[in-house]
C-alpha cells in the first residue's frame, strides 16, 4: 500500500479470494480512517491472510480533558480540554436515538474507567478556555471527587467502532502484525470455520501518547476455533474480548420433540443442544440435552428444530425482549443453547488491559485454553466464562484450561467462572464441566464495588456451578476478599496453592455480604457443593483482616481437608538496600532444596513509562554467587494506592543455613518493596 487508504473504500475478500494475502506498508504508511466501517469484510474466503497493517484515525472521534470543578446544586461540571481534541458541541456529540455522550471518568490509579463514574451529558455550554457541562440525572454524593481528574467524551459510536475485518462465513483466516489505533478490533465470525488466527496484533492508543479513548475488542461469535497469539487490547471502551454465543428463548413447544425459537441461521443438523430450565431463575440448569435432526424455517420467520428425543419444557414465550437486562432474569421462560455452535478459544502470550467492562468474556462448551496471558487494571471482572442470563448470553462453559497467567487489580473478580442467575450464580447447576486453574498468579484485587451484582470487589479466583474441577498450584498475593471461592459445584480439588499477604486490606463487602459462597475473611470459601478435597495449601504472611483459612458455608457435603488443607508456612522478609542498584539479603534455610523468592513492586514504580504500555525491566538474582535465572518485571501502567504494582516468583536453590541472594536492579528505576522468601 503507498498511499493512505479511506475507511469508506471497503475491501471485500470474497469466496473468490481464496489463498489471497493482503501485505501492507506496516508504520511506512498508516491508514487513516475518516469514518465508520470496516476496512475488511472476509465473506466466503478461504485461507486468507491480512498482515502489517498501522491504523489510525485522521480526526479522533472523542474527546478530553480535566475536571476543574462540580456543582452539586446546579447538576453541572466545569472541565478543560486537552488541546487538539474536538470541542464538546461537534456535531460526533450530538445526542441521538442510541447515542447519549457521556462523561467518563478514570478510575483511581488506573488508565481505564469507571462504570461507577459515567454521567450522560444534557447540555454544553463553552465559558473561555472552559467549559460546563449539564447531566441528564442528578450528579452522585461522590461526584465532587473527580475534581482534577481525567475524562473522556466518546462520540457517536456509528462512526467510532470500525472493526479491521468483519468477518462471515470464512475458513481459516488469519490477520498478523497489525497496529490498530483507530477503535477498530474484529467483529462478526458468524458461519465460519476452521481457525481465525490473531497474531501479534495490537488494539489499543498509540504508545506514548495521552489518548485516554479506544474502542475496541472482538465481539462475534462463530464455529472456528479462535487462537489468540502474542497480541495486546489495551483500554477498550467494553469487553475486549466477548464471544457472543446467543441463549434463545423457547418460544413454542408444538411436539414433545419439536422446539421454536427466534430466526437463526445458526442451527445445524447435528448441533447438540441443552434445554435450560428458568422456572427458578436463582436456580436455572439444564432440563436435558439432545441433538438437531431437522431445521426449517416456520410460515411466521422462526426457526423450528427437530430433535432426536422429547424433551420437557416449561414456560414458554419471548419474555420481556432478547436483548437482556435484569427483568429479562426473572421472566421464567425456558431457554435454549446451541453447545456446538460456539468454537474453542485459545488465547497465549497476550496482555488484556484497561477495559471498560470485561478484558474477556468467554463462553462456549467446546473448550478454552489461557495461557501465559496478563488480565489485568480492569473495572470489571478479568475474565468472566460461563452464561450471563442478564444479557442472555451463552452457553455453558466446559474444558477450561487456565495455565500461567497473571491475574492483577481487577473490579470484581480475578477470574470467575460459573452461570450468572438472579442475584448471583445459579444455586442448583453443574454444567460447566472439566475445569483446570493451575499455575497463575492472582495479584491483589480492587476495592471498588462494580455495578454488576456478580463482581464483588477483591475476589481472586471463583469457580461456580463446575464438575470435575482443579485448582492447583496458584499463587495469591496481597487478596482482601476470598482467594478462593468455590460454590454450588461437584469434584473440586484445590491443592498446593500459596497464599501470601492475605487481607492486608479492609475492604466494604460491596452488597456481596449475604452470598454463601464468599466469607470476605477466608483463603478459601466453600458452600452448597459436595465432594470437595483441600490440601497441600500453604497460608504465608496472613494479614489482621483473615478471621480463617477455610470456611466451609451450607449445604457442603463430603468435603476433605476442611481443617488441615490449608497450613500456615514460614516466610522471610529480606532487608532491602534501596539507595543502591543491588542488594544483598542474608537467609537461613532449614534445609537444602527448591524455594520461592517472591518479589514486589513497590506503588508508583516505573514513573515516566507510557500508561498502557507493559515495559519489562529484567532483574538479575544469585544465590550463593550462582545466577539464578533472570526475572522479567512488567509493570502494567497501574498505580492503585492499595496494591503493589505486580509481582514475580523465582525460583532459588538454598542450601541448608546461611546463604546470600543479591538482587540486582533494586535502586529507583525499579523499586522494588519486597522482597519474601517462601520456607
Amino acid at each position: 500500500m503507498s498511499r493512505p487508504a479511506r475507511s469508506e473504500v471497503c475491501l471485500t475478500l470474497q469466496s473468490t479470494a481464496n489463498g489471497l494475502t493482503v501485505i501492507g506498508d506496516g508504520a511506512k504508511t498508516r491508514i487513516l480512517v475518516t469514518q465508520g466501517g470496516s476496512l475488511f469484510r472476509a465473506l466466503g474466503c478461504s485461507d486468507c491472510v491480512i498482515s502489517n497493517l498501522d491504523i489510525d484515525w485522521k480526526t479522533t472521534n472523542l474527546t478530553q480533558g480535566t475536571i476543574v470543578s462540580v456543582d452539586a446544586a446546579s447538576n453541572t461540571m466545569t472541565v478543560t480540554l486537552d488541546p487538539g481534541y474536538a470541542g464538546l458541541d461537534a456535531p460526533i456529540f450530538s445526542a441521538g436515538p442510541r447515542y447519549t455522550p457521556r462523561v467518563s471518568v478514570l478510575s483511581p490509579g488506573r488508565t481505564t474507567f469507571s462504570w461507577m463514574a459515567s454521567y450522560g451529558v444534557k447540555s454544553v455550554t463553552k465559558s473561555g478556555a472552559n467549559w460546563q457541562i449539564g447531566f441528564d440525572k442528578p450528579l452522585p454524593s461522590q461526584a465532587a471527587s473527580n475534581v482534577g481528574k481525567r475524562f473522556f467524551v466518546w462520540g457517536n459510536q456509528g462512526s467510532a467502532w470500525n472493526p479491521i475485518v468483519w468477518i462471515s462465513g470464512v475458513k481459516n483466516l488469519t490477520v498478523a502484525n497489525i497496529n490498530d489505533y483507530a477503535g477498530g478490533g474484529f467483529a462478526g465470525g458468524d458461519g465460519s470455520t476452521g481457525t481465525i488466527t490473531f497474531d501479534h496484533v495490537y488494539c489499543g492508543p498509540p504508545p506514548g501518547t495521552d489518548r485516554l479513548g479506544f474502542y475496541s475488542g472482538h465481539q462475534g461469535h462463530t464455529r472456528a476455533t479462535v487462537v489468540m497469539s502474542h497480541c495486546a487490547w489495551v483500554m477498550s471502551n467494553d469487553d475486549d474480548v466477548n464471544e457472543l454465543n446467543p441463549l434463545d428463548y423457547i418460544r413454542e413447544h408444538p411436539a414433545p420433540n419439536v422446539l421454536i425459537v427466534r430466526k437463526s441461521d445458526d442451527y445445524q443438523v447435528g448441533d447438540r443442544v441443552s434445554i435450560w430450565d428458568w422456572s427458578d431463575p436463582q436456580a436455572i440448569h439444564v432440563r436435558a440435552t439432545a441433538t438437531v435432526k431437522s431445521v426449517r424455517v416456520t410460515t411466521s420467520g422462526l426457526t423450528q428444530l427437530e430433535l432426536d428425543r422429547d424433551v420437557a419444557v416449561g414456560k414458554t414465550g419471548t419474555g420481556a425482549g432478547e436483548r437482556g437486562g435484569e427483568d429479562r432474569q426473572l421472566d421464567g421462560i425456558d431457554r435454549l443453547t446451541d453447545l456446538t455452535s460456539g468454537g474453542a478459544w485459545k488465547l497465549y502470550d497476550s496482555t488484556f488491559n484497561a477495559a471498560f467492562a470485561h478484558p474477556l468474556l468467554i463462553k462456549t462448551a467446546t473448550g478454552i485454553d489461557i495461557e501465559r496471558c496478563h488480565i489485568y487494571g480492569s473495572d470489571m471482572t478479568g475474565l468472566e466464562s460461563g452464561m450471563i442470563s442478564y444479557w442472555n448470553e451463552g452457553s455453558q462453559s466446559c474444558n477450561i484450561v487456565l495455565k500461567n497467567n497473571v491475574f492483577y487489580d481487577n473490579d470484581g473478580i480475578g477470574a470467575c467462572l460459573g452461570i450468572g442467575a438472579k442475584h448471583g450464580n445459579s444455586t442448583a447447576s453443574h454444567d460447566q464441566e472439566n475445569i483446570v486453574v493451575e499455575g497463575n498468579l492472582f495479584v491483589s484485587g480492587g476495592s471498588r464495588p462494580v455495578w454488576n451484582y456478580l463482581m464483588a470487589p477483591g475476589l481472586a479466583l471463583r469457580v461456580s456451578n463446575g464438575k470435575h474441577v482443579s485448582i492447583k498450584d496458584n499463587v495469591f498475593i496481597d487478596v482482601p476478599d476470598t482467594n478462593i471461592s468455590v460454590y454450588s459445584s461437584d469434584d473440586i480439588s484445590i491443592a498446593g496453592n500459596v497464599f501470601l499477604l492475605a487481607h492486608n486490606r479492609k475492604i466494604d463487602a460491596g452488597g456481596h455480604e449475604n452470598d454463601p459462597g464468599i466469607d470476605i475473611g477466608a483463603d478459601i470459601a466453600i458452600a452448597n457443593s459436595q465432594n470437595v478435597r483441600i490440601g497441600g495449601n500453604v497460608d504465608y504472611l496472613e494479614g489482621p483482616f483473615g478471621t480463617k483459612t477455610i470456611a466451609v458455608g451450607s449445604s457442603v457435603t463430603d468435603i476433605y481437608g476442611a481443617g488441615n488443607g490449608v497450613a500456615t508456612g514460614k516466610a522471610l522478609l529480606c532487608d532491602l538496600d534501596r539507595r543502591a542498584s543491588s542488594t544483598t539479603a542474608r537467609v537461613t534455610a532449614p534445609t537444602a532444596g527448591t524455594y520461592r523468592l517472591v518479589i514486589l513492586y513497590a506503588n508508583g514504580a516505573t514513573r515516566g513509562a507510557p500508561a498502557f504500555t507493559v515495559p519489562a525491566t529484567v532483574l538479575a538474582v544469585s544465590v550463593n554467587g550462582r545466577q539464578a535465572r533472570p526475572v522479567a518485571f512488567e509493570w502494567n501502567g497501574v498505580d492503585s494506592p492499595d496494591t503493589p504494582d505486580l509481582a514475580a516468583i523465582v525460583p532459588i536453590t538454598l542450601k541448608a543455613g546461611s546463604n546470600a541472594i543479591v538482587i540486582e536492579g533494586v535502586g529507583k528505576n525499579t523499586r522494588v518493596d519486597k522482597a519474601i522468601v517462601l520456607l
